[in-house]
């Protein structure tokens, strides 16, 4: 006797004209719209996966940068011993607790202004080992090249008090990854990023030095900026990037502190508060700017080692490793 079967239910068969996903379903228009692939040709699929390809590339680049400067940062402060005076502690308490830190001018920054800055200024004035950034429009910063061969003294800024605070603050010694000189102007037209309110793509704890080298005040182009627990208020509020800025704006004017002094002034930020560089309402503003990353050696070493500090165009922004030297 022949047991009775149950037939099998089998899934419907696919006709070969059905539909197919394909991997380009998943990919969306900069409005974030999905991009259906009968309305893509093959150049436009490369590009979109060529861009998908360069984000993810840069999350793992980041990613590494940020271990490896946490891992230098650690291994710094345990193989140093930096002895401390009570103003460079409070200072740097300061910084780590706002964000940001003003400086005045000591000696040795005053004598770099009234000495070598004339100097700078007149490059600027003719335009000599310039260029502009970005390279068309009509707002613009106008960058100088090779400014640690043409003036070397100008690494003695990061002498003296300044120095003392930067120990306090990474608890061993530091370097700088470049210095960069650039000079501000009234807006004219449209702004570039820059002056868009705005984190840097650094790991936390990284600085950025500035020195008003003809002084900054709020009509002329001095920094602006958001401490540690505005700027995260503003994030948990919806801030996500500069293209924010805009429907933020209320709220920036309302939460800023603006970082104004004389020249020789120098301000200090942790690249990690939001920040925007401000277009003078009258007059430039002429600056040095240096990223500030801690060293296991003393920094006058480190400065030796540095075969080209200065900042060019090509000087790679990102990733900030700091060498374990």
């Amino acid at each position: 006797m022949e047991k009775s079967r149950t037939p099998q239910s089998r899934s419907p068969r696919r006709s070969s004209h059905a539909p197919r996903n394909r991997i380009t379903r998943q990919l969306v228009n900069p409005d974030g719209n999905p991009v259906r692939s009968d309305d893509m040709g093959l150049a436009d699929v490369g590009q979109r996966l060529t861009t998908l390809w360069a984000r993810a590339r840069g999350k793992v680049t980041t990613d590494i940068s940020f271990a490896a400067h946490y891992a230098g940062r650690w291994y710094a402060r345990t193989t140093t011993r930096i002895e401390e005076d009570e103003k460079a502690r409070a200072q740097a308490a300061h910084l780590e607790r706002h964000g940001y830190l003003v400086i005045e001018a000591d000696d040795r920054v005053a004598e770099f202004v009234r000495t070598a800055y004339p100097q700078m200024k007149a490059a600027w004035d003719d335009q000599v080992g310039t260029w502009r950034d970005p390279p068309v429009g009509g707002t613009y910063k106008l960058f100088m090249s090779d400014v640690c061969e043409r003036w070397p003294a100008v690494l003695d800024i990061l002498d003296g008090t300044t120095a003392a605070m930067l120990r306090a603050y990474f608890r061993s010694h530091f370097q700088f990854s470049y210095v960069e000189p650039y000079r501000t102007f009234p807006a004219e037209g449209d702004l570039p990023k820059s002056w868009l309110w705005h984190y840097d793509a650094v790991a936390p704890g990284i600085l950025k030095l500035m020195v008003y080298l003809n002084g900054a005040s709020a009509e002329t182009g001095a920094l602006r900026v958001l401490d540690h627990d505005e700027s995260r208020a503003l994030e948990r509020g919806g801030f996500r990037r500069r293209s924010d800025s805009a429907k933020y704006s209320s709220e920036f004017d309302r939460r800023q502190t603006v970082l104004e002094g004389a020249p020789g002034t120098a301000v200090i930020i942790d690249n990690r508060v939001l920040h925007k560089a401000t277009a003078p309402e009258r007059g430039i503003r002429d600056v040095v700017c240096f990223q500030i990353l801690p060293s296991v050696v003393p920094t006058d070493v480190a400065k030796r080692r540095q075969p080209s500090p200065s900042y060019h165009a090509r000087t790679p922004q990102f990733p900030f490793v700091p060498p374990l030297r």
